[in-house]
């Protein structure tokens, strides 16, 4: 799972293009503070400090694990889809902790167009999944 992590933060950052050296050597941070949510460590996620928060890490490490599990098979497209589905749950999971815990009426409204949106892209997903590869 640690390897699948390490991964994962590489693809971020040559997303993101940031350098892979500065990452190593001091990963984003809020604030100062500290990386000991369990289960969220290895990621470099700080401490959860509100409801919200302890949500927040769940779903980012249900995201990890289910993609963790993922047998990538040098298909891109249905690699990058199982990835993706594990990838916009966890985004769903996040804009549900939103709704549930945060207080600006924007971001209620983004968090109700982010559950949207991914659970349709999850549903298109799992039917070409279907449709393409039998699974």
């Amino acid at each position: 799972m640690r390897l699948f992590g390490l991964l994962f933060i590489l693809i971020a950052l040559a997303v993101a293009g940031i350098p892979s050296q500065s990452r190593a050597a001091e990963p984003p941070m809020s604030m100062g503070a500290k990386r000991t949510t369990p289960g969220c460590a290895s990621m470099g996620m700080p401490a959860a400090k509100s409801a919200g928060d302890k949500t927040m890490n769940q779903a980012m490490t249900q995201m990890m694990e289910t993609s963790g599990r993922v047998t990538l098979t040098g298909e891109q497209d249905r690699d990058f889809m199982l990835l993706m589905i594990a990838h916009h749950q966890a985004a769903i999971d996040m804009a549900r902790a939103q709704l549930a815990h945060g207080k600006h009426p924007q971001l209620q409204a983004l968090a109700r167009g982010i559950i949207s949106a991914q659970q349709k892209e999850i549903l298109e997903m799992r039917q070409w999944l279907h449709q393409w590869y039998g699974e």
